[in-house]
C-alpha cells in the first residue's frame, strides 16, 4: 500500500495579473452538476477575482473521450461554445487576437 499525503496549496492565478498586469489571463473553470447560469457566474466571478480576460467553461458531464464543449466568456457574456479540443483552443487564440494578444 502507498499512503499519500496531499495538501490544499496558493493558487496562482490571482498572482498573474499582480506580477504582470499586460498578461492576457485566460481562466479555465470546470463545474458538475450545475445549471448554465450558475456555470457562467462563477466564470464571471472568476475573472473578476484573478483579471481574467476571459474564462473558458464547462460543465463535467458535457465531456467526453471525443467531445469537449464549453463555452468562452467574456466580459460577462459568452462569446463563443465551441466543441471539441481544437476548435476550443482556435476560439481562445480568435478571441486574443482580436485584442492583438494583450489587454
Amino acid at each position: 500500500n502507498i499512503i499519500l499525503g496531499l495538501r490544499r496549496t496558493q493558487k496562482v492565478i490571482p498572482l498573474i495579473k499582480r506580477n504582470n498586469p499586460n498578461t492576457f489571463l485566460v481562466g479555465f473553470k470546470l463545474l458538475k452538476d450545475v445549471p448554465e447560469e450558475e456555470l457562467i457566474r462563477v466564470a464571471n466571478q472568476l475573472a473578476e477575482e484573478n483579471g481574467c480576460d476571459m474564462v473558458f467553461a464547462n460543465e463535467l458531464a458535457q465531456l467526453g473521450e471525443s467531445n469537449h464543449l464549453g463555452m468562452l466568456i467574456r466580459s460577462g457574456k459568452v462569446v463563443d461554445r465551441p466543441i471539441g479540443k481544437k476548435q476550443i483552443a482556435e476560439a481562445i487564440v480568435r478571441e486574443m487576437m482580436k485584442q492583438g494578444g494583450n489587454k
